[in-house]
């Protein structure tokens, strides 16, 4: 078997994971998008969806997936797909509905959500609350395009009918809007169905984890904020000596982000970090969060976070990493939470 690049989001009908994947299929051995949920006692295939040609179903390698569930527990799977006749890469969609793996707006053929001939990869996927509400909401997607021979961030999301950019997020230099590499975008949306990117950058000459929010307001079309510096210069993690990747976000209290990363230190160590916006500043989530150890505290490299927000709290987070702090080498899954400004181990998972 060749089981990788797990993601898994929680039904919020259910209270129970979904967890997608990259697997060979069992007929021609290609490279299909998989998934599982569970229904309290095993997890359980939707339409094919764990075996075969698992949800993906065609002829080309997909890869990279992540998933979100939206309000009305309809899982929507985005990936990077790759078309070996053209020679690039599209970000494909597929939404479970009514006992089918479905399409939204020719999302899954052609050139799918990215719709240009260039490499796309590194999809976020999220659920904007605020479109088609009475049914669920409708999905987002960030991802990384080299349409124009620089690595930048794109954006699009479903209105019920047609993808759509926002300010001219899907095309030219996207979201980022920069002349350095723009990687790991990691998308969410607030309450009010604004989308909020955070991304690894290293237009000031080390990567650094910069952010955006689409703001309505702001001119005939909208534009694309920063919030307090956030994308420029050192952005979040200002960090001009060290290496910041891999961030994770979350809306938390105040519609304010949260935003943890990957920082590797001076001393070799890998760390995890993390800052919050608290409407004025980027301040530290939890004390020395984002110096030294910082959320993870670990004597071995602790990589690649996912944040998460506890259903109906605004500001209690589990986070959890990769982690090689155990002394055979091996890596192991870490996490913590916080809760009332702190971050505690909570024992074993």
């Amino acid at each position: 078997a060749y089981s990788v690049n797990p993601c898994m989001d929680i039904n919020p009908t259910t209270n129970q994971p979904g967890v997608v994947w990259t697997d060979r299929d069992t007929a021609g051995g290609d490279l299909e998008i998989f998934m599982r949920q569970s229904d309290g006692a095993a997890f359980q295939e939707l339409a094919l969806s764990g075996s075969a040609e698992g949800l993906s179903v065609n002829q080309t390698p997909s890869q990279f997936p992540d998933v979100a569930y939206d309000a009305a527990g309809r899982p929507v799977v985005a990936w990077q797909d790759v078309d070996t006749a053209q020679g690039d890469a599209d970000i494909f969609v597929r939404r479970f509905d009514a006992g089918l793996w479905v399409e939204l707006g020719g999302s899954a053929t052609g050139s799918g959500v990215s719709a240009n001939n260039s490499s796309s990869t590194g999809p976020s996927v999220e659920i904007n609350p605020t479109v088609n509400p009475a049914t669920g909401g409708e999905p987002g997607v960030a991802w990384v395009d080299f349409s124009l021979g620089d690595f930048e961030i794109f954006f699009r999301e479903f209105d019920g009918a047609l993808w759509q950019q926002r300010a001219n997020s899907g095309q030219n230099q996207g979201v980022s809007n920069n002349t350095g590499v723009s990687l790991q975008p990691s998308l969410t949306y607030d309450s009010l169905g604004r989308p909020v990117i955070a991304w690894a950058d290293n237009t000031s000459g080390n990567y650094e984890i910069y952010l955006r929010r689409f703001n309505p307001a702001i001119g005939p079309a909208g534009a694309w904020e920063e919030l307090a510096g956030s994308g420029a210069g050192g952005g979040i993690s200002q960090s001009p000596t060290q290496v910041s990747q891999n961030p994770s976000i979350q809306i938390g209290a105040g519609d304010n982000p949260f935003v943890v990363w990957q920082e590797n230190l001076p001393t070799g160590n890998v760390e995890i970090h993390g800052r919050s916006f608290n409407g004025v500043a980027w301040v530290d989530f939890g004390p020395g969060s984002a110096v030294n150890g910082g959320v993870s505290i670990t004597p071995g490299r602790s990589i690649t976070p996912e944040l998460c927000l506890h259903p109906g709290f605004t500001d209690v987070f589990l986070c959890v990493w990769t982690d090689f702090s155990d002394p055979q080498g091996d890596a192991e899954i870490y996490g913590k939470w916080f809760d009332n400004g702190q971050w505690r181990e909570i024992g074993t998972f």
